[in-house]
């Protein structure tokens, strides 16, 4: 195709771009709330970690609308830039590199420095997602050390077993006389 762009090609550039700043925002604001949940974690706040949980469930199906939207946008891009236009209908969706290549050059670069940005967001998301779970699963093993610390320290009473849970203990016979 040319490098000459119609008005709707236009748009959906324009679309696409939006679509990309929209995407980094929710990023960023995800790395926020990892944050915030990494906090609650430090502090063993259940009701903060439930909030960040929250906030970040809502944001993961923000972002699943926005991806939907996305891949429209490039669906419909490839249709009108890709190398088979015509054929494009059944075509797998490209990924947004392969469609980056492919347009004209005046919005090349805007929407390549919005992807690599986004990308970068992504992959620091990915690292800050995998510390926190690191964190959470060392902090459950630790509290998990105590409780059976504390099993082992109440066994001696027959109500905790070595594994730290309550057990039932053996029936103990024993007679009480009454009578005298």
């Amino acid at each position: 195709m040319s490098g000459h762009v119609t008005m709707n090609a236009g748009a959906e550039l324009s679309k696409l771009a939006e679509i990309l700043a929209e995407m980094i925002r929710e990023h960023q604001k995800w790395l926020v709330l990892i944050e915030q949940h990494r906090d609650a974690v430090r502090h063993a706040d259940p009701r903060a970690v439930e909030r960040s949980l929250d906030a970040q469930r809502h944001l993961m199906a923000n972002l699943a609308a926005i991806e939907q939207t996305r891949q429209d946008t490039v669906r419909a891009l490839w249709k009108r830039f890709g190398p088979d236009a015509a054929g494009a209908m059944n075509a797998p969706l490209p990924k947004l590199g392969r469609l980056l290549d492919v347009l004209p050059t005046p919005h090349r670069h805007t929407l390549q420095v919005q992807a690599q940005e986004l990308r970068r967001l992504i992959e620091r998301v990915r690292y800050e997602e995998s510390s926190l779970k690191a964190a959470t699963a060392a902090l459950s093993a630790h509290i998990e050390g105590l409780m059976r610390h504390v099993g082992r320290r109440l066994s001696h009473a027959g109500t905790y077993g070595r594994r730290g849970v309550v057990e039932a203990t053996p029936a103990l016979a024993a007679a009480v006389d009454l009578v005298r």
